[in-house]
């Protein structure tokens, strides 16, 4: 397979009218990608990056991607995907980009013809009733056994997703859907769990995706409808690292929720007042429920009338470890799950304190009948025994018990 060394870029908001708004080539080296930008909407439309001189944008340091198109390129399990059924003879970045087909998060797409949106090849999302097979075929291809042209086909809509879990993509009604599988090696049923946190987080107040929990022979497929789809257009997103680089080009390594809502007050007033409220609403909640894996990209934003607003929460659900540090800054004490902590910076999130003070009694108050919660969500007795160690352990206990008390 001959792999091109340049590709251009679409815009396909609406993709029976895509709009070409420039190139994505190699570097010397082929180890890295520049976006060359043409000018033909608004820069501001693709990403709050700004481009620099020559009108690209370029990844940070040595990254292989910029962030803009790390956004739309597959993770691990796409990435996975892609070597076992595609079997391409280079993989430098670009082709991880090109190769993942049309399906991909946001707005964008890439083809190898100048003149025209041809994707890589890829398949329709299927029907619900191809999830026992696609298990069966995930299966296979970590056990790294072959696939035939069928299978091949079948497990195609896989390599265009992020993350690191095994997933695809379905249809329900007419709309697109994830699917993530269940492994061997979980702890607890991860599907259960992550559709009871999804429902606790709505308790919370909290926007959150919408969800569904089916059940296979190896266990329960977590689904959640893609926020970025709705009808036949495309809403174009970004992530938390993009948008944070955005704000500060500096950061590589430690990412900040204050630095995150610095970044949706650029919206209109009442959208950041909105979602400055929103954040810190989950950011409680990640801490409260020791979800320490509440990283830049798993927070995304949504371009809606030509503003950047949080998209819906997504990838929220207890880690099970313990760490008692999220993965992002959520105060002047940096990443540590306190009060004192997850107040300090309560006017960064538009909030003064007696505001960020309700907003805590609040979540806290849902998340002490978790338990409760995630029974009524299909959770096993033995699973909230195991997740009650680390969501029930002392620091977090104390933190709730304050934060509800009549002094707090």
């Amino acid at each position: 397979m001959s792999l091109p060394a340049k590709l251009s870029a679409w815009w396909l908001a609406d993709p029976a009218t895509p709009v070409r708004i420039g190139d994505v080539h190699l570097l010397p080296g082929q180890k890295q990608c520049a976006f060359a930008f043409n000018g033909a909407i608004p820069p501001r439309w693709i990403t709050p990056q700004p481009l620099n001189a020559n009108n690209e944008w370029l990844p940070n340091g040595d990254r292989g991607l910029p962030s803009i198109l790390e956004d739309c390129c597959p993770d691990r399990w796409g990435q996975l995907v892609i070597r076992k059924i595609e079997k391409p003879a280079r993989l430098a970045p670009i082709d991880y980009l090109y190769m993942a087909g049309d399906g991909r998060f946001g707005a964008l797409g890439f083809s190898a013809d100048d003149t025209c949106y041809l994707p890589f090849e890829s398949s329709p999302a299927l029907p619900l009733e191809s999830l026992e097979e696609i298990d069966t075929l995930i299966r296979r291809i970590r056990a790294g056994e072959k696939l035939d042209e069928r299978q091949r086909r079948l497990i195609r809509p896989s390599k265009t997703l992020g993350g690191a879990r095994p997933k695809t993509q379905v249809v329900i009604d007419g709309a697109l859907w994830i699917a993530k599988f269940p492994q061997a090696d979980d702890p607890v049923d991860l599907g259960r769990m992550e559709y009871a946190a999804n429902k606790l987080q709505i308790a919370c107040g909290i926007d959150a995706v919408d969800c569904d929990v089916l059940t296979i022979p190896s266990g329960h497929v977590f689904l959640t409808r893609r926020f970025d789809r709705v009808g036949n257009m495309r809403l174009h997103c970004i992530s938390a690292q993009t948008m944070m680089r955005a704000q500060d080009p500096s950061v590589t390594d430690l990412y900040s929720y204050l630095l995150l809502a610095d970044g949706l007050r650029t919206a209109d007033s009442r959208a950041a007042r909105n979602g400055c409220r929103e954040l810190f609403r989950r950011m409680l909640f990640n801490v409260l429920m020791d979800n320490t894996d509440d990283h830049e990209k798993n927070h995304a934003l949504v371009l809606q009338d030509g503003q950047w607003n949080l998209s819906k929460a997504y990838d929220a659900l207890p880690q099970l470890t313990g760490l008692g540090a999220q993965a992002m800054s959520i105060g002047s004490a940096g990443t540590v799950g306190d009060i004192e902590n997850l107040l300090s910076a309560h006017a960064r999130f538009l909030l003064n304190e007696k505001e960020a003070r309700s907003i805590c009694r609040e979540v806290a108050k849902h998340i002490g009948s978790w338990k409760k919660s995630f029974a009524a969500h299909g959770v096993s007795v033995a699973d909230i025994e195991t997740i009650e160690q680390f969501v029930d352990r002392d620091d977090l206990l104390s933190i709730r018990r304050s934060l509800t008390s009549s002094s707090f």
